[in-house]
């Protein structure tokens, strides 16, 4: 994957689960090239060392992130 003006693109042969650079209860599926962005659960945000949704204290983060609201 590369982050480009502070988003996901996926590469081609880069599937996984990807943590989102901006909000902690978002997070990113590569598929065939694709981004299927994701949304955690109420109250849980993604814990990128397990690849799931995890409750917030749970979570380490390299930065410091926000929920979005929806």
């Amino acid at each position: 994957i590369s982050l480009v003006n502070g988003t996901i693109e996926c590469i081609l042969g880069a599937d996984g689960y990807y943590e989102d650079a901006r909000y902690c209860n978002v997070y990113h599926h590569c598929i065939a090239g694709i981004d299927y962005i994701e949304y955690c659960p109420n109250q849980l945000a993604w814990n990128d060392r397990k690849k799931m949704c995890d409750w917030s204290v749970r979570t380490p983060s390299r930065i410091e992130r926000r929920a979005i609201q929806r």
